[in-house]
């Protein structure tokens, strides 16, 4: 089996949460008054989703960049991921953990500008899939 076909999984686990996070996120914003519960339900959500997204992607794009490596002794090497890093991947991989961050940051109590901060967060995620190459 090869290196890719076995973090197969983990892209389909990294994806799920990545499309929960930015689903729960954007349907926590709006509600208001007597939904307050629901509201609280799918911003819990959608923090845990980023929350656990977060070190899946970065599994996958490591995983990712050592598929690309010819000898695996290799694959942690910061070189080899300067190679891949600044490709659609990379932008993709840095426009999503900034997304799943700002969204499990903003989904918090601490934060004061949750409703705004969970949208445009939920916003980077969904569009770094339409990066093209990514």
């Amino acid at each position: 089996m090869s290196l890719s076909a076995a973090f197969m999984p983990v892209h389909a686990l990294a994806v799920a949460a990545m499309v929960l996070a930015a689903v729960s996120a954007l349907v926590s914003a709006p509600w208001r008054g007597a939904a307050q519960g629901s509201r609280r339900w799918f911003s819990r959500t959608a923090a845990l989703a980023a929350i656990a997204a977060i070190p899946l992607v970065l599994i996958r794009y490591a995983a990712d960049a050592e598929s690309m490596a010819e000898d695996h002794r290799e694959a942690i090497d910061a070189a080899l991921a300067g190679v891949m890093f600044p490709s659609a991947d990379g932008i993709a991989l840095l426009v999503r953990v900034i997304g799943l961050t700002v969204v499990a940051m903003s989904l918090t109590r601490a934060f004061s500008a949750s409703r705004a901060a969970s949208t445009v967060g939920a916003a980077l995620i969904l569009g770094s899939f339409a990066i093209p190459g990514a």
